[in-house]
């Protein structure tokens, strides 16, 4: 009688232990593993073609820090605000000048041409690196770093069958230190201070600041399943797929409540 007595005491706190518990543990567990991690990674290394016609490869770069973006020159809208801000950062860190690199690698490469390149890159700093190469070869590289690439047509005239394409692709800044390792990375609308802040930081060998908490929550949205908000599509497929996971959750929750 007296054990009865004490089990049905526990049981409730013991059920709703394990309600809320299991459910906490498995959201933790999705949030460490689709977060970027803090742990330094080797940089996929790459060989690609300038926009003076060179060979470029990331491991010349060894003893830099390298800031390293994707766009394509034909983009309207985000990535002359990336170039901007890029531009911005290393201003705000001549000292440091000498000791980054900037590389950037196009999702266009049928337009992007070395004679386009060249041509986009006069009003930028002549070192920066503007790197194209053949479709199997980007397609590598923009796997490896997680970027996503997707033509879109466009309408560009009245006359029937003139069309013309968009790119939309993942939009973001990795930093890579002077070991030749992934440190940090910012997407989404991140300020040109920032990004000279993380600068110094990496090159000064020191700890990078992580992302806020909203930061780390929209990362774990675009890391987890097959994720591009630059498409509605791709925005409903993950938004689907997330309901599955808290639904799943739901029906243990159920299940252990029992």
């Amino acid at each position: 009688m007296i054990t009865s007595s004490i089990h049905a005491k526990y049981q409730g706190p013991y059920r709703l232990c394990r309600l809320i518990g299991v459910p906490i543990a498995v959201l933790g567990f999705l949030f460490l593993a689709c977060s970027p991690s803090t742990i330094k990674t080797p940089a996929a290394l790459f060989e690609l073609t300038n926009q003076r016609g060179e060979t470029v490869s990331l491991s010349q770069f060894h003893g830099k820090t390298v800031a390293l973006t994707f766009l394509y020159t034909n983009c309207p809208d985000t990535c002359p605000l990336y170039i901007g801000k890029l531009y911005q950062a290393t201003e705000q860190t001549q000292s440091i000048q000498d000791k980054v690199e900037v590389v950037v690698i196009t999702v266009d490469p049928e337009r992007d041409t070395v004679e386009t390149l060249k041509t986009y890159t006069g009003r930028w700093p002549s070192n920066w690196q503007y790197l194209t190469g053949d479709m199997q070869k980007l397609k590598s590289v923009w796997d490896r770093y997680g970027i996503f690439v997707q033509k879109q047509e466009v309408k560009t005239s009245s006359h029937e069958g003139h069309v013309s394409y968009a790119v939309n692709h993942t939009a973001k800044v990795m930093l890579i230190d002077a070991s030749g390792n992934r440190v940090t990375e910012l997407k989404g609308n991140w300020e040109a201070t920032e990004l000279a802040q993380k600068l110094d930081a990496v090159v000064a060998g020191g700890p990078v600041s992580g992302p806020s908490f909203g930061q780390a929550a929209i990362s774990f949205l675009f890391n987890c399943g097959s994720i591009a908000f630059e498409t509605l599509s791709q925005a409903v497929t993950h938004a689907v797929t997330l309901a599955a996971i808290l639904g799943a959750l739901a029906v243990v929750a159920v299940v252990l409540w029992r």
